[in-house]
């Protein structure tokens, strides 16, 4: 059998028995009674002088409150929001047409919004330094919106570059290993780790990180000299695995490496030189 929940008629009355017992009192009183209740934001005597408007600050936002408290919540001085000298009222205008395109568009853009930014560069690009200023163009559109015009925003951005670089273990390597000595091969990073070698660049205190996976059907070792960490002689990277061992290049490295296990590994060798760059 349902049941019906009443709404308890005193649950917006205050806490207080004796004062809710006296609102309870008033607000018998007047509960039918119709709601008078003149209210604007307009000054009564704009109405009556009938005045033109010298600008549209004057209009639209220093005598609205809760406009010149939104877009001071933006980071913009109040005294540049309330000027009322003639020669502050356009730069107030001007402040909000540059961060809202017009005031009256601030109630749709108050919405954080997050987002990551990945660039993927050639690998023989250097990294922009720290505290690097670049312009930076943002495009967005109202989802779903049907003809939704895209709106745009440039600003300068300050940040940090971690280059990164994806190596493989060459597929089929057993079938290529060759009693030729050491020898340098195009399958782990391309021909920049092998038979064309050319540097990475990045800064002092800017290391490249690393990644290693097998791309290969069996098992392997990644042995590494000078510069590069050894892989696990212990726990091989398996098929289609990512070598857990966390390596970085430094600037100024001079380094290679080639398959740990099995006969003639230096067969399939890479070679990583990097390059230092002036921050």
């Amino acid at each position: 059998m349902s049941q019906s929940i009443a709404a308890n008629p005193d649950r917006l009355l205050p806490a207080d028995p004796g004062t809710r017992s006296i609102a309870r009192d008033l607000l018998q009183r007047v509960q039918d009674l119709p709601i008078i209740s003149p209210h604007g934001h307009v000054d009564a005597a704009v109405i009556e002088h009938n005045s033109p408007f010298p600008d549209p600050a004057a209009l639209l936002v220093s005598p609205d409150h809760y406009v010149t408290r939104l877009i001071h919540a933006s980071g913009v001085p109040l005294d540049r929001l309330r000027g009322s000298a003639s020669a502050e009222r356009p730069v107030c205008w001007n402040t909000c047409e540059r961060l809202f395109s017009t005031p009256a568009t601030l109630m749709l853009t108050t919405a954080a919004a997050t987002a990551k930014l990945t660039i993927k560069v050639p690998a023989t690009n250097a990294p922009s330094a720290a505290q690097a200023v670049d312009s930076l163009v943002i495009k967005a559109s109202v989802a779903g919106a049907a003809g939704a015009m895209p709106v745009e925003a440039t600003a300068n951005a300050n940040f940090k570059t971690n280059p990164k670089i994806n190596m493989t273990i060459p597929v089929n390597a057993d079938a290529m290993r060759a009693a030729v000595g050491t020898r340098y091969v195009d399958g782990w990073f391309g021909p920049m780790f092998g038979t064309a070698p050319e540097p990475l660049q990045t800064q002092t205190d800017n290391p490249i990180t690393v990644i290693v996976k097998n791309a290969d059907s069996v098992s392997h070792i990644v042995h590494g000299n000078a510069g590069f960490v050894h892989g696990d002689t212990g726990n091989p990277v398996p098929p289609g695995g990512i070598d857990p061992k966390n390596r970085t290049l430094a600037a100024g490295v001079k380094t290679s490496g080639y398959l740990h296990e099995g006969a003639n590994g230096t067969s399939e060798s890479f070679q990583i030189t990097v390059n230092t760059v002036q921050p």
